[in-house]
């Protein structure tokens, strides 16, 4: 029997850990490489279709399939928790679907995948262009270098760390008590409030 390839053993670590119970990941921005978020993000994943997002140890947002409800914001009038946003997400199945397919830099005409170890790397045009480290079956760390595919300095643009693989905290989906629609309350002196146009 042959060993299975770099890229085969990569994908079978990345759709264990998408397709688990659940899972954390932790998302540190490098500024240094130019990137455009400021900062740090938290995500629980809970199968099959709820994902919750934390800044600065906040709950920023939860989604829930395809609906999406975002804190409100501080300084509101209202005395909800959530807003329901009004253009939904992608859903939770698509997003999965497409983060998967990132990690494995499809989406940018990855030509190679090495192996070293735990360390797997993707390249492109004979740049580094992604790494993952993967322990006992599942991805606990990849670093994106895509800055490299515009000639920018090799620096990584973010680190993301997997955690708690099946064991991450439950989310709890907000009851219809805590939610308010968009336009439901004052926020900044005005009568409604946008999430796009603030």
């Amino acid at each position: 029997m042959q060993p299975a390839s770099p890229t085969t053993q990569l994908d079978a670590a990345l759709s264990a850990t998408f397709h688990s119970r659940s899972y954390i990941t932790t998302t540190k921005y490098i500024p240094e490489a130019g990137s455009f978020i400021d900062s740090d993000q938290y995500v629980i994943a809970n199968a099959p279709n709820l994902l919750e997002t934390m800044k600065d140890g906040i709950v920023s947002e939860i989604d829930v399939g395809g609906d999406s409800y975002s804190a409100v914001p501080a300084g509101c009038r209202t005395d909800a928790k959530f807003v329901e946003v009004e253009v939904p997400s992608i859903g939770y199945d698509q997003q999965i679907d497409f983060l998967h397919r990132l990690r494995l830099g499809r989406l940018f005409a990855t030509d190679s995948v090495s192996q070293i170890g735990d360390t797997f790397s993707l390249g492109k045009g004979g740049k580094e262009i992604e790494s993952f480290v993967v322990q006992d079956g599942n991805v606990i760390r990849q670093t994106n270098f895509l800055s490299a595919i515009s000639g920018r300095r090799g620096l990584p643009d973010e680190v993301i760390s997997f955690s708690d693989v099946d064991h991450a905290p439950k989310i709890v989906v907000p009851p219809s008590t805590e939610v308010v629609s968009p336009h439901g309350f004052t926020c900044g002196g005005r009568s409604t409030y946008d999430l796009e146009g603030g």
